[in-house]
């Protein structure tokens, strides 16, 4: 079970280091969507959307391995 609290506390490490630029508005280089024209007016997706999908993503990620290391840690005790 040392193991798990190990992994719980990288995986919090992780959500937390996309966590911060998504909150800022940091994560994407807005200059270079700007530079290739996306978003425009035909989509409804703007920047902030897709960097606060990926916080989504990485975080059920980080949910997913902190519940199956849990398993495998009981299991194994």
């Amino acid at each position: 079970m040392r193991d798990w609290w190990l992994n719980v506390a990288v995986n919090v490490v992780a959500v937390a280091l996309v966590a911060i630029p998504v909150v800022e508005g940091e994560l994407l280089n807005r200059a270079l969507f700007a530079e290739i024209g996306w978003p425009d007016a035909a989509t409804d997706l703007t920047i902030a959307n897709l960097e606060w999908g990926i916080l989504v993503i990485v975080a059920a990620i980080a949910v997913w391995d902190v519940v199956g290391s849990y398993r495998r840690a009981r299991r194994a005790s």
